[in-house]
């Protein structure tokens, strides 16, 4: 992944909310833009690359944007797939004020979490 993010093709991506998703079966960098495709769907069995490939979307994002321009808001059930990003708290990850945590770990929360980026978005 440090070839993909750190190649030209990346580097110098015109794209608003650029994606790093790998190389091609060619072994070219495989770019794509988060805002021509705001839906994205991620499912596959157990050791298919789902966590990888979530990790690799977040991380181009965060190479490329700003603190200013960019907050996750993650969801890990399982408390196993998301900690690594417990570190950028502070500033890439978006939470409500009555939380301790910005990685939502609890279903209950999912939905008031959600329900508040739709107050924000409008």
């Amino acid at each position: 992944m440090r070839s993909v993010l750190s190649s030209k093709k990346f580097q110098e991506s015109k794209y608003e909310l650029p994606m790093a998703l790998g190389r091609t079966i060619t072994n070219e960098v495989f770019t794509v833009d988060l805002c021509k495709m705001p839906h994205v769907l991620v499912a596959g069995a157990t050791g298919q690359g789902k966590s990888v490939g979530l990790n690799a979307m977040i991380t181009s994002l965060l190479y490329k944007k700003h603190p200013a321009e960019l907050k996750f808001v993650l969801v890990d059930p399982k408390m196993v797939e998301f900690n690594i990003y417990s570190a950028i708290e502070k500033h890439f990850l978006a939470k409500l004020p009555d939380d301790s945590k910005a990685i939502i770990t609890d279903f209950t929360k999912v939905i008031q979490t959600l329900n508040s980026l739709t107050r924000e978005m409008d």
